[in-house]
């Protein structure tokens, strides 16, 4: 605002002399060049000021972003290095699970009935954690791969609307309120689908942990003024507070009892590997938004 101000002041001046440089004298026009010149040289500093500030912010920014992706790139080598490791016992220990559920079915005459319920109910146990671990490897796994996307042009609309519906059908009983608002004018989008929806799928599921039973949860897509086209999830949960918004995408940062701390981390590797960013504001008390911007719209 100070340097559009400055600059039209001396169009003004330099106009006025123009106007009605006859009318002075040799000494009020050598004051006003002189004035002139000191105002032309403020307006430079603060112009170089400015340039210099911009250089600041990006530099800070660059190694922000450097400094992230060299801990991702380790974090990423490490875990899928472990997570290779844990999938092979994970598969023995899961059919090992099922030979003894088999055997259970095969000879139920030699097993009392309540020790034959009990041990079912403990192999279903080491079952379900055995998927949830395989799950969490799959994850660091997605989340270390550099595998370049596949772009096609997709229907945004359509594509987030089937990803809602499927979720919709896991969390039925739960009584959750799922409210599409669509930008019906959005066109096609260059992108990769199976990213698209995991992203999605990771975002809708932190919403249901937060909303719980009874919440409401908005999926939206649009496009801004420069065709950046976006689609976003929105939750009235209880909200993030404030000193974990900056650590929320952090691999391993979690503030749920049974979290991971990867589907955050891993939304964020995803959409900057589509070409976008993902953003999030929340109000503590009122909920929160995660958009992902798409840089494929054309």
């Amino acid at each position: 605002m100070a340097l559009r101000l400055s600059g039209l002041l001396i169009q003004w001046i330099c106009l006025m002399i123009g106007l009605y440089g006859i009318f002075l004298g040799e000494m009020e026009l050598e004051f006003i060049g002189l004035s002139c010149l000191a105002l032309i040289s403020s307006w430079q500093y603060l112009s170089w000021q400015k340039q210099i500030l911009e250089l600041k912010r990006d530099k800070a920014t660059v190694r922000e972003s450097l400094i992230r992706s060299q801990k991702l790139a380790v974090i990423g080598t490490l875990a899928s290095g472990i997570a290779h490791e844990i999938n092979n016992p994970l598969a023995v220990i899961d059919q090992e699970a099922q030979w003894l559920e088999s055997l259970l079915a095969r000879f139920p005459e030699k097993i009392d009935e309540e020790v034959r319920r009990e041990l079912k109910e403990s192999l279903s146990v080491i079952q379900n954690h055995v998927k949830r671990c395989a799950e969490v490897t799959h994850r660091v796994l997605q989340m270390a791969r550099r595998d370049q996307p596949l772009l096609q042009q997709v229907e945004l609309n359509r594509l987030v609307d089937d990803v809602v519906r499927t979720v919709e059908r896991v969390v039925g009983n739960k009584k959750i309120t799922f409210v599409r608002n669509f930008d019906l004018s959005l066109y096609p989008v260059k992108t990769d689908p199976p990213l698209i929806r995991l992203i999605l799928v990771n975002l809708l599921n932190n919403a249901i942990h937060a909303v719980g039973d009874g919440g409401e949860i908005v999926i939206a897509t649009g496009q801004n003024s420069r065709g950046a086209v976006f689609f976003s999830v929105s939750d009235n949960g209880p909200g993030i507070p404030k000193e974990n918004l900056e650590r929320i995408f952090e691999p391993l940062f979690t503030t749920k009892d049974e979290g991971t701390g990867i589907g955050l981390a891993l939304c964020q590797v995803l959409a900057e590997r589509l070409g976008g960013t993902i953003e999030v504001e929340s109000t503590p008390g009122r909920g929160t938004t995660f958009t992902v911007w798409l840089s494929g719209g054309e």
